[in-house]
């Protein structure tokens, strides 16, 4: 089950990242380097808390502790205006590979390069970066290309999680990044979410 982080006090900082599966080949004996792009790799994202009063830190506190679940976090995507995207839906299921077909959505509106969006694939959402403008056609459709490689499928008319995009996973907290100060205040909190799978 997942715990949604709270939304009063908004992070002052977010790094979004990749969780890459690739790996590079190198012959022992020299000559060119092969990549290869395995499926799994996924997104993550490193996010630092302003300064806060005990009490507003309280909701953060308590939900960062719940190890065993993994915390679902809006995405707040500086440099994008997401404006009105309409009501964008997966076309068609069994997608698989960087490429997403969508229909729904506002016609002309564009998708920017970075743009994150995501989708829920059996009560799990995944979180995916654009990797170039697309702009929706006069029906509200088009092909979004990703940075990397859908984990899962999305059904045939899933929503897209667009306003806020959304990003869920399990929390890494380094030791002490909690603490309040005598002063009652935390002083600051950085943590990680990576996506599960």
């Amino acid at each position: 089950m997942s715990t949604n982080l709270p939304t009063a006090q908004r992070p002052r900082e977010i790094e979004y990242f990749h969780v890459s599966q690739r790996s590079d080949l190198t012959a022992i004996i020299g000559g060119s380097t092969q990549r290869r792009e395995r499926t799994g790799s996924r997104g993550g994202v490193m996010v630092a808390l302003p300064a806060m009063t005990a009490e507003d830190a309280l909701p953060w506190q308590r939900r960062l502790k719940v190890s065993a679940d993994t915390v679902v976090l809006e995405l707040p995507q500086p440099g994008i205006t997401i404006g009105s995207p309409g009501s964008p839906l997966v076309n068609g299921g069994s997608q698989t590979g960087t490429s997403l077909i969508i229909d729904g959505g506002a016609a002309g509106y564009t998708f920017k390069e970075g743009q994150l969006v995501a989708f829920s694939v059996s009560s799990l959402i995944y979180c995916y970066e654009v990797a170039a403008d697309v702009t929706l056609n006069g029906s509200g459709a088009g092909t979004l290309t990703f940075s990397q490689p859908m984990r899962r499928s999305p059904a045939d008319n899933a929503a897209l999680i667009i306003n806020p995009a959304k990003i869920e996973g399990f929390v890494e907290l380094e030791g002490g990044a909690l603490t309040v100060t005598v002063g009652r205040i935390m002083a600051g909190c950085t943590f990680k979410i990576v996506e599960r799978e």
